[in-house]
């Protein structure tokens, strides 16, 4: 189960697809000296397994990313997840570079990353465009490895990214608004764009304000009656929180706790997910959702999205783990993720 699941590259079969559970999870972690405390040496070595079978593929980028409002069945949709494959090797070689060997882990990252930017025209659709947040974090990384032109290059795609999707007409205010905070505010950080950062500090003021109630519930549960949503509504703002903390201490624990002037919370809103994730409580999804495509994908026959299905407690495992690094009692103590690992480093240390 460690493992990346190796079946070959194009053609008769496709590239390996890493396993979500395990690496896609990315949070700040350069240049702390905490990095990589209280990672078991188990998860250590599935890490460096998984990067062997992957290092040496090729990239396969695409100009266009066809995946929100598309059906999991569309060829099109298909073809692009294929694609992106390429974002969880490099959300696998951030880990690697954090955790393991930087040394070995520039090369490979630096050639998916540059093929992306070179090749991707972005959009501005904040589905879409989450996607691509591997790139981001990367940047970092790699930017003391780019020569001039690559790394001009490399600013110019990430801050058009950004524009693109903050100025993105007539966007939900619902998950939708968080994968935009998220990027516009940790674009800012790495790239020194204050602009960027404080356009996401005050949307995420805004969003909590209408969007996350006293309950702990949230505009994604009222909408779609689904725990799934909600919480990959709250994971973005996490991540963009502990980057914030990591850069300018204090600020993102502030937000962590803002409570909005509907009585909401990030906090609560975690706080709320924490029985279900423990197994305490179970949320049957989707009864009374009031999107027109949860329900075309229920007629569809797609089995994740049939009314009354039970939400999978790990799924929210990474995200309440992120949340326990302002309230450590939001940690799910079974997790054994290493975004669980090495959060709890972190706090304990």
């Amino acid at each position: 189960m460690w493992v990346l699941i190796f079946i070959g590259w194009f053609g008769a079969s496709h590239p390996p697809v890493a396993t979500p559970e395990l690496w896609n999870t990315l949070l700040y972690a350069g240049g702390q000296p905490f990095s990589g405390m209280g990672v078991d040496e188990a998860t250590i070595r599935a890490l460096d397994v998984d990067f062997q079978q992957v290092r040496n593929l090729p990239p396969h980028p695409t100009d266009q990313i066809f995946y929100e409002g598309l059906l999991n069945t569309d060829p099109r949709r298909i073809q692009t997840e294929i694609h992106l494959r390429d974002m969880d090797r490099l959300s696998l070689f951030y880990w690697y570079y954090e955790l393991k060997d930087s040394a070995q882990a520039i090369f490979p990252m630096k050639q998916l990353a540059l093929a992306w930017v070179s090749t991707y025209v972005p959009t501005g659709n904040p589905i879409n465009e989450n996607k691509l947040v591997p790139l981001i974090y990367a940047y970092p990384l790699l930017s003391p490895h780019l020569n001039k032109d690559e790394n001009t290059r490399y600013r110019d795609f990430l801050s058009k990214l950004a524009k693109q999707v903050r100025d993105f007409p007539k966007t939900p205010m619902n998950n939708w608004e968080t994968k935009r905070i998220h990027l516009l505010g940790v674009t800012g950080l790495v790239l020194g764009k204050a602009d960027y950062t404080e356009w996401a500090e005050s949307r995420f003021r805004n969003y909590v304000d209408l969007c996350l109630f006293p309950d702990g519930s949230s505009s994604d549960i009222r909408q779609r009656d689904a725990l799934s949503y909600h919480v990959s509504a709250l994971k973005p703002l996490c991540q963009f929180l502990i980057y914030l903390e990591a850069l300018q201490p204090g600020k993102g624990s502030a937000l962590f706790s803002y409570s909005g002037s509907s009585g909401g919370s990030l906090q609560q809103s975690l706080r709320f997910v924490l029985p279900y994730a423990k197994g305490e409580a179970v949320y049957a999804q989707w009864n009374n959702t009031k999107v027109a495509l949860d329900r075309q994908r229920a007629k569809a026959g797609l089995a994740e999205y049939q009314p009354g299905v039970l939400y999978q407690a790990q799924r929210a495992w990474d995200t309440l783990a992120m949340g326990s690094f302002f309230d450590r009692t939001l940690a799910v103590e079974d997790c054994r993720h290493m975004v669980c690992q090495f959060v709890q480093g972190v706090v304990t240390k």
